[in-house]
């Protein structure tokens, strides 16, 4: 069963200085963290994203303390994270780009 969940959060003036995967990483655990509720009895919750950097962001090598935190959270959770190419992942660029 596939469910889609698509909301926004504004960041604030700490957060708008973080990079970008800082940021994707950010909104996942926020997402995930929102949504908990329901996630608690999901086994093997899967995330896409077009963001190659997090699938190296969430292992053991970075180098980034505030990765590797919010790295931990996912791995805790056992959350896959599953890199999808931007010219395949067209929910989110329909979402993202205004026609």
């Amino acid at each position: 069963m596939i469910f889609l969940f698509f909301f926004s959060k504004a960041l604030n003036s700490i957060e708008q200085k973080y990079a970008t995967n800082e940021k994707e990483l950010f909104a996942i655990v926020w997402a995930v963290n929102t949504l908990r509720h329901y996630l608690y009895a999901v086994k093997d919750l899967g995330i896409h994203t077009d963001c190659q950097l997090l699938a190296f962001a969430v292992s053991k090598k970075t180098s980034n303390i505030r990765m590797k935190r919010l790295g931990s959270f996912i791995e805790d959770l056992s959350i896959n994270i599953i890199y999808k190419p931007g010219t395949t992942n067209v929910v989110a660029d329909a979402l993202s780009r205004q026609v």
